[in-house]
């Protein structure tokens, strides 16, 4: 695959976000982004998502490196990734873009892991248990829980 040194950023920030930490987190992903000196310029588009009480900022950052950059795309996104892997407020995902596919870099994988039950705190502790153990763990880059208050659910 051909480094063409495009790389899209999706961010999506947790349901229920209040603005000014909806704009921290972008500032600092978009901090993250112009501060690097194999960025020759970038693009961040934002919008909202979702209804009024629950909605999720989302967000798109595109950056474009420079051609005589010191180093490849994928060098470029796994440090913007560690740098933002403390980031909780949030989901964000890194793609490497070229003009013959929009498909991303493939060798990466995301695992998700879906926990039901009627006790939500017994659900937030096992949550943390489990965000924990994966945080500890080598390799891991990205640790997030959508773990949320819901409604009453009629059945």
């Amino acid at each position: 695959q051909m480094d063409e040194g495009t790389v899209e950023i999706s961010i999506e920030t947790k349901p229920g976000l209040n603005l000014e930490k909806v704009d921290a987190v972008l500032k600092k992903t978009e901090s993250i982004v112009a501060q690097d000196p194999d960025v020759e310029n970038y693009l961040l588009t934002v919008g909202s998502s979702g209804g009024m009480s629950l909605s999720s900022t989302t967000a798109t950052l595109t950056a474009y490196l420079k051609e005589d950059r010191s180093r490849e795309t994928k060098a470029v996104i796994q440090e913007w990734e560690k740098a933002t892997k403390d980031m909780t407020d949030c989901d964000l995902s890194f793609t490497s873009v070229n003009s013959m596919s929009s498909m991303g870099t493939g060798g990466d994988s995301e695992v998700s892991l879906n926990f039901q039950g009627s006790d939500l705190d017994t659900l937030k502790e096992l949550d943390q248990q489990v965000q924990d153990l994966l945080r500890s763990k080598e390799g891991i880059l990205k640790v997030s829980s959508s773990i949320q208050e819901g409604g009453p659910i009629a059945k």
